[in-house]
């Protein structure tokens, strides 16, 4: 089978870019052929012979070079002839009107891999007045909830608008798509909740990498770890704060590591709260890094504010038997099981995070007990094998319908002038 996967990152820059990597791999892997095709503005990486990297059509002024996008696109096709597109994260790169386009001429499936297909303004589903999980589908109760902001000036104001039209016509032609997938039960509410048919909709839950997996060692220190996006909805001053509170006659040590905007911040409020004794800030690095720290942890703590799709590093730290600390946010509720594999914890409840935290550190045996049960939740469950033949299983339904059907022929050459 001929796949062309298109995302707007091509580099391990978040979970969604990981996945994206490591499914190219393991479908060609199997004897597929993967034709990429991402965006020109970024770190140039190649991991295959067929890459593509273009330009944004994303936004007012990319708008006006639509065409000349849309025939490197067609170009792109012509060349490979894919049997099926799989569309990932367009946010920054591809217009929803390229996507209605690229559906009419191929078998088109999306994976929906966060919340802000439903959210315009890129809260994360989060009411900013109220401060509370946004259970509203997309629409006027952006408006009304304060959310999306009109009370800008000039050219601002043309943006606001654009955004908004963008983001809800994105919506409409992501629910024309021959399939959704999504990672958790959560996605897919938010999925029906914002109209999307129900039948067309597949959960299909992540899986931990094969070069991830190992075992931790066997003398553990209080290592309490971090992996993830250092920006402000991910609760990284939460979990800051929530380290001050802890004792310090528990030997504990803590790791933060990440990228994003707030690495210079988080530096000085270390720095201000007395901690660089205790808590260590470092940039994401080599994979073998990132397993060494897993197999040095003790606990791996999730503060994030915003409802999570799933959380891949959740999953990662399980298989190497580290009990979870997290804000019960999103998908995360879907693998972690309170009080068996690790602990939930009410969103922005710092004190209850440093309660959980600290019966983990008091408790070894209870901790080593949650962590066997992360690692047989994570065999049974989220295993790469039962991920990748469902998806396979979910292309071959997509072109099988789309043979019987034929229903978008008329629009072939219309697309194709």
């Amino acid at each position: 089978m001929k796949i062309m996967q298109i995302n707007d990152f091509y580099y391990p820059l978040g979970g969604a870019e990981i996945y994206f990597l490591d499914i190219c791999k393991s479908l060609e892997e199997l004897g597929h052929e993967v034709i990429v095709v991402s965006s020109s503005h970024q770190p140039k990486t190649s991991y295959r012979k067929k890459e593509y990297f273009l330009p944004s059509s994303r936004g007012i002024k990319s708008s006006f070079k639509i065409f000349k996008i849309w025939n490197m696109f067609k170009k792109i096709i012509k060349e490979n002839n894919p049997d099926i597109i799989h569309i990932h994260n367009i946010y920054y790169f591809l217009s929803p009107f390229l996507l209605r386009k690229l559906f009419f001429i191929k078998p088109t499936v999306r994976t929906i891999h966060d919340v802000r297909l439903f959210c315009p303004c890129l809260n994360g589903k989060i009411i900013k007045k109220k401060n509370v999980i946004c259970h509203y589908p997309i629409g006027i109760s952006c408006i009304k909830n304060g959310c999306y902001p009109f009370n800008c000036k000039g050219i601002n104001i043309l943006n606001s608008f654009y955004k908004l039209f963008v983001t809800f016509y994105e919506l409409q032609v992501t629910k024309e798509l021959d399939a959704i997938i999504v990672g958790s039960k959560y996605m897919q509410e938010e999925s029906i909740r914002n109209k999307i048919p129900v039948e067309k909709i597949s959960i299909n839950p992540l899986y931990v990498r094969e070069e991830i997996k190992g075992n931790k060692d066997k003398v553990q220190e209080n290592l309490i770890l971090y992996i993830g996006k250092l920006e402000e909805y991910k609760g990284i001053f939460a979990l800051i704060h929530a380290l001050k509170l802890l004792p310090l006659n528990l030997k504990w040590k803590a790791k933060i590591i990440g990228e994003g905007s707030l690495f210079e911040d988080i530096k000085i409020e270390i720095k201000k709260s007395k901690m660089k004794t205790k808590i260590v800030l470092e940039r994401e690095s080599s994979l073998e890094k990132l397993k060494r720290n897993y197999q040095k942890a003790f606990i791996v703590v999730i503060p994030s504010l915003i409802p999570e799709s799933f959380c891949l590093v959740g999953i990662e730290a399980m298989s190497f038997g580290i009990p979870v600390v997290a804000f019960d946010v999103g998908g995360i509720r879907e693998w972690l099981k309170h009080g068996k594999n690790g602990f939930l914890v009410k969103r922005g409840d710092i004190k209850g995070l440093v309660y959980y935290i600290r019966l983990l550190l008091e408790n070894k045996t209870l901790a080593q007990k949650l962590g066997e049960e992360g690692q047989r939740i994570v065999k049974e469950k989220f295993s790469r094998k039962k991920h990748i033949e469902k998806l396979i299983n979910i292309y071959e339904n997509v072109l099988n319908a789309r043979r019987k059907k034929n229903s978008h022929k008329k629009y072939y050459f219309y697309c194709w002038r």
